[in-house]
């Protein structure tokens, strides 16, 4: 184990490892995400790195392969994922694969582009580790202005375009109601 991050959970005892807060669910700031735990793992033959999300209250084990893409093989992911399956049996155990709709691929690749996960849990120059993560700050605070930004344009231009189509769906209606 390399590191873990917690959601409103605690571990007893304390591990000897980087025990982190889950700060990407709790800056979402409600109560639909279950308390769960994320420990990210080194393979011993492989030195792929994993990280495995366990959620007690649902009994569910789920590799996620987002934040480790391109840290791991197929081949390993289906090793470890065999293993979890048979050390717990009584969870369902799955792998999350990316999505397309939320651009984890994308996200992912901008983030590696600034600073691997290895380097994070690994590395050894940890100014080049911490320049890394201050591009990384830079630019999220970049792309949460510019999605402000569209989100208002959206927020103000389709308003009126929705009232507008209901208007005519309305007005055609009534017409096609009336001939």
């Amino acid at each position: 184990m390399l590191a873990v991050k917690l959601y409103r959970l605690t571990l007893d005892p304390v591990l000897a490892i980087p025990t982190l807060p889950c700060l990407d669910h709790e800056a979402m700031l409600h109560e639909g995400v279950a308390p769960h735990l994320a420990v990210y793992i080194q393979d011993g033959s492989s030195g792929d790195i994993h990280e495995v999300v366990v959620v007690p209250s649902e009994r569910r084990i789920e590799e996620d392969i987002v934040s480790t893409l391109g840290e791991c093989s197929p081949d390993s992911r289906a090793r470890l994922l065999s293993v979890v399956r048979q050390r717990f049996p009584n969870y369902k155990a799955q792998e999350t694969s990316p999505s397309w709709w939320r651009g984890d691929r994308r996200v992912a690749t901008a983030c590696r582009a600034q600073v691997t996960l290895r380097d994070v849990l690994l590395g050894t120059d940890v100014a080049r580790v911490k320049n890394g993560i201050d591009r990384l700050q830079t630019i999220a605070t970049l792309m949460e202005k510019q999605s402000r930004a569209a989100s208002w344009g959206v927020r103000t231009v389709s308003g009126p375009f929705v009232a507008a189509g209901g208007v005519t769906s309305t007005s055609c209606s009534a017409h096609s109601a009336s001939a």
